[in-house]
């Protein structure tokens, strides 16, 4: 028996013609590749190795995988597996973790995206599993306590020194702003003296 399209997860309907023909395109996490087009609705190749022609019928090309297939290993990767995970992480791993010695939270150098810049000591890393650990008591990954931080300093707030240079940026781009608003300002005056 040769491999036709339709027993593909990639052959789905054309989500722009559903669209087009008043229908809701169909969205449903995981399963968006799972379903075979409804009537009516130009079909798809969701692989893009089929483009004009496509059909139920056509002969499949070689990235051809059967939809059950590809559901049973969906089901398995995202719905058994991610669970199962899940389970051990937060009854097993965590708990377990939780009764290691607390210790002290470690901190790295992050970079700031919005104000450009690197902020030392700036994010906080688990010693155990070296991983961001998303609370300052707890690692939610491997349990780690940490002891309570009895500095008070915030490692993450700017210093002075970076307020400074922030500010002084953001008044050189505004004097350049301004300065090319006064050369606009000449420039209209002067066409509308000649037209004038």
């Amino acid at each position: 028996m040769s491999k036709k399209c339709g027993t593909c997860f990639r052959y789905c309907e054309n989500w722009r013609d559903a669209i087009a023909k008043g229908l809701n395109e169909r969205h449903t996490g995981l399963g968006d590749y799972h379903y075979k087009p409804r009537k009516g609705i130009n079909p798809h190749c969701c692989g893009g190795q089929v483009r004009n022609g496509l059909h139920e019928k056509h002969q499949a090309c070689e990235f051809h995988e059967y939809r059950w297939v590809w559901n049973l290993k969906t089901w398995w990767s995202w719905h058994f597996k991610q669970r199962i995970r899940e389970l051990y992480r937060r009854c097993v791993r965590v708990p377990i973790g939780g009764m290691r010695k607390p210790v002290e939270l470690q901190w790295t150098a992050s970079f700031d995206g919005m104000a450009d810049r690197i902020i030392p000591s700036g994010e906080p890393v688990c010693p155990h599993c070296k991983e961001m650990p998303y609370s300052y008591e707890q690692c939610v990954f491997c349990g780690q306590k940490f002891l309570p931080d009895k500095t008070g300093y915030d490692k993450t707030a700017p210093n002075e020194k970076d307020c400074q240079e922030n500010l002084l940026s953001l008044l050189m781009v505004y004097a350049r702003n301004v300065d090319c608003l006064v050369v606009m300002v000449d420039m209209v005056r002067c066409v509308a003296d000649a037209d004038g």
